[in-house]
């Protein structure tokens, strides 16, 4: 039986969003319009960002077609199944 761990779920909450500050810290100018030094991590981030989704999308269609896969061959293989 599964059941919601409200503190991880809140943990993951509060990681969501300090992850969000600090992208928005990492691409801010400060009070005298210099941009920040840390530009250059704010592009490797979005890069990986851009790399994970990239993946996300290529391991859903190897699930695609390893489901049409099992769709289509036999579920039980026997003697008189023809072979080639």
């Amino acid at each position: 039986m599964a059941y919601y761990d409200h503190e991880e779920a809140t943990r993951k909450k509060e990681c969501a969003e300090k992850y969000e500050e600090l992208k928005k810290f990492i691409t801010s100018k400060d009070e005298y319009g210099k941009i920040s030094e840390w530009l250059l991590a704010s592009e490797h981030i979005r890069d990986k960002e851009n790399e994970l989704l990239e993946n996300t999308k290529k391991i859903e269609e190897y699930q695609k077609f390893f489901s049409l896969l099992r769709r289509l061959l036999p579920r039980e293989f026997s003697i008189h199944d023809t072979i080639g």
